[in-house]
């Protein structure tokens, strides 16, 4: 098949009611304006949002305003561009297998969207919590690792959402990701158990950066709790370094808090 450029937009426009029979010149005029209308409305609406929420934000100490100030933000101007696109498409007269292809792609944009919300909401719910636990510090490793699993499984849901809803079938996608899951974790399980070590450490803190503590025989001052291993300055100026796993094991005791 030879595939030749249009000498004119006549030529072009005889394509599309070959390809697309029963849509005329109208029709594609009110779909191209309906849906350049539905671009400026989606993006005029965002923008007049941000504006008036980066007003409030300032007036007010609440952080909702924030929050949805940042959600909105991540609002992407391709996925509002697509939507256009889908406007104008769902308004030309296409039989029912155009018509079961646009509602996909509408499921598809609609899901990525989401997607990208909750992406910010996790970062800002997770930047939230250490602010109340520990003011004015970054955001630790095992915070940064939280943040990567619970946005890995975000969008594991979107992407088994979306394939679902085209109609393929995700029983042997999950299944095959569980045995994948197993094997992974077979092989690199000590890594893990200290992944899972410092996060227990994030979450449940039974000691933070600067806290005097005694881990078994050692004992010291907390200088850095990282992914694997826990560093512990002992009383006598030496440095010890102590894999997470080891040290959930071992009893600690809190001697001192900063």
């Amino acid at each position: 098949m030879i595939f030749t450029v249009p000498n004119s937009l006549d030529d072009l426009v005889q394509r599309i009611g070959r390809t697309f029979p029963g849509v005329d010149w109208a029709d594609v005029l009110l779909a191209l304006a309906a849906g350049v209308l539905t671009y400026l409305a989606l993006t005029g609406g965002v923008r007049l949002a941000v504006k008036r929420l980066q007003v409030l934000s300032q007036r007010t100490r609440t952080r909702i305003d924030d929050a949805l100030l940042m959600l909105l933000s991540r609002t992407s101007h391709l996925l509002m561009a697509l939507v256009a696109l889908l406007v104008a498409v769902g308004m030309l007269p296409l039989d029912d297998r155009w018509h079961s292809r646009v509602s996909q792609l509408w499921f598809a944009v609609v899901a990525l969207q989401l997607g990208l919300w909750g992406q910010q909401a996790v970062g800002l719910a997770l930047r939230s919590h250490h602010e109340r636990q520990a003011p004015g510090t970054p955001l630790p490793a095992s915070g940064t690792l939280m943040g990567w699993g619970l946005r890995g499984m975000l969008w594991l849901v979107v992407l088994m959402a979306v394939l679902s809803n085209m109609g393929v079938n995700i029983t042997a996608f999950v299944a095959s990701l569980g045995i994948g899951g197993i094997a992974i974790a077979l092989a690199v399980q000590n890594i893990l158990g200290d992944l899972f070590a410092s996060l227990s450490i994030a979450v449940d803190k039974p000691f933070e950066v600067g806290d005097s503590i005694s881990v078994g025989a050692v004992s010291g001052t907390v200088e850095r709790v990282g992914l694997k291993t826990t560093r512990i300055r002992s009383i006598n100026g030496e440095q010890i370094v102590m894999s997470n796993t080891d040290r959930s094991e071992e009893h600690t005791s809190e001697l001192q808090s900063h």
